[in-house]
């Protein structure tokens, strides 16, 4: 397999993985609908797991990009994918701060 073919390869399964990760928060985002407390729950856990997937191949294919070439359009396809993975992480953080309510990010000392 050339080079060229093993980039397209990698590119296409973090592809694959960002779509697997957009499904999954879309089941997630239909379960919040239900109004029952489990499904609430399990709708977040899957908004949380699926963007995380999404972040997680968003920052694979920027990272691929950038070492396979440096063309604008290789910056510019890198810099859209860095700001999903961005926008993913953003995300993740809110649901996690939704599934553990009351927990504080910061402790005060008396």
């Amino acid at each position: 397999m050339s080079a060229g073919e093993t980039y397209m390869s990698q590119i296409a399964a973090y592809a694959w993985l960002q779509a697997l990760g957009t499904n999954i928060t879309a089941i997630g985002q239909t379960r919040l609908l239900n109004k029952t407390k489990a499904a609430e729950v399990q709708g977040n856990e899957m908004v949380l797991l699926g963007n995380a997937m999404q972040s997680i191949s968003n920052t694979a294919q920027t990272k691929i990009i950038l070492e396979q070439g440096g063309s604008q359009s290789d910056l510019l396809n890198a810099l859209g994918s860095s700001l999903q993975a961005m926008g993913s992480t953003i995300q993740v953080v809110a649901g996690i701060k939704t599934l553990v309510p009351g927990r504080r990010t910061r402790h005060r000392r008396k």
